[in-house]
């Protein structure tokens, strides 16, 4: 969400970047990933960070997003500091009830994320892709198994006692 104040605040060059953080979620359906961590936290009540982890990389990849868009990182983190103000001088009532919808803009991790920006881009981990694609067969396999075994299980109970 960008808010009147936001627009007021920014540069061109800087709402250039601020679209295409907006842009990020909306081509990488945030709310999907951010639905099913709430959803998660609400059925199983030790995953009660989940959603503020979540939301916090999925504006963490938006920056990214929009940073690589405008070509320039110094710009992004300026872009996401100055909205991140506005959103905080503007009073309730201009903003109304989108304050906690302004995509993270009014939170405490802007800091975190303007100094992420202000550091070199991340690496990619060809390691880390590795390791998350043998997980995912592990899990895989682990459950084609188990669901062999209850096939079985059924197949003996459908028997009975002779």
């Amino acid at each position: 969400m960008v808010t009147s104040g936001m627009l007021r605040a920014l540069d061109p060059d800087e709402r250039r970047a601020l679209f295409a953080h907006e842009r990020a979620h909306l081509l990488g359906h945030d709310h999907w990933w951010l639905l099913t961590a709430q959803f998660s936290a609400a059925v199983n009540p030790l995953l009660s960070r989940l959603p503020a982890t979540v939301d916090y990389l999925l504006e963490r990849a938006a920056d990214e997003h929009a940073a690589e868009v405008v070509g320039e990182r110094r710009l992004a983190a300026r872009a996401l500091a100055k909205a991140g103000l506005a959103v905080l001088r503007q009073s309730p009532t201009e903003i109304g009830l989108s304050r906690g919808l302004a995509l993270g803009y009014g939170t405490s991790a802007v800091s975190a994320r303007v100094a992420a920006l202000l550091d070199p881009p991340p690496r990619f981990r060809r390691s880390a892709v590795v390791l998350l694609a043998v997980a995912a067969a592990v899990v895989l396999g682990c459950a084609i198994d188990a669901g062999q075994d209850v096939e079985r299980l059924f197949e003996l109970a459908m028997l009975g006692p002779r």
